[in-house]
């Protein structure tokens, strides 16, 4: 390799940090990640998400969610999967 790349375990760890970081009652479920390239060190990442599906049944809300991580070029470095779960208000 001719550059230093970021190790798998860290990009699925950013990975799930997208799907959990922006509510202290988030619970990360689930996270399937495939690794189309190597990611290189020191370089713009951008990471993005959307909901796909939402489960209400039982005292949680469970949204899956598709999630990607790119290049400043735009191109897919890393794609996923997650299931999280919120608690549901009383």
């Amino acid at each position: 390799m001719p550059e230093a790349i970021v190790p798998g375990p860290m990009n699925i760890a950013l990975m799930s940090q997208i799907l959990t970081d922006w509510s202290d009652t988030v619970c990360l479920l689930k996270i399937d990640v495939v690794f189309r390239q190597t990611v290189p060190h020191n370089q713009d990442l951008t990471f993005s998400g959307i909901v796909t599906d939402k489960d209400e049944t039982g005292d949680s809300t469970k949204l899956e969610c598709d999630v990607v991580m790119e290049n400043s070029d735009g191109v897919k470095l890393v794609i996923g999967t997650g299931v999280i779960a919120l608690p549901n208000k009383p």
